[in-house]
């Protein structure tokens, strides 16, 4: 609902930058706030960061970019969104 409604009066990669750069700002609030304010700064937990598990995560967010670009510009072209 909201990409077709901004779909019609902004640049499609620009929305879909848009749309992640919010993401990312949540994302990251969220994660400080489990990080600093509920876990008092330290070391989480059970959190385990590999090379793997970040080129996974790269590629998840190089997908769903391209999935949200193209969203915007199949939505400004005014296919409906349901048959």
């Amino acid at each position: 609902l909201f990409i077709k409604k901004a779909s019609h009066s902004m640049d499609p990669i620009l929305g879909g930058v848009l749309l992640q750069f919010v993401a990312a700002w949540i994302g990251t609030i969220l994660w400080i706030t489990q990080k600093f304010l509920i876990q008092g700064g330290g070391a989480t937990p059970g959190m385990n960061i590999t090379k793997s598990g970040i080129l996974w995560s790269v590629a998840a967010g190089v997908a769903v970019g391209a999935a949200e670009i193209l969203s915007f510009v199949v939505s400004g072209k005014g296919v409906p969104a349901t048959q």
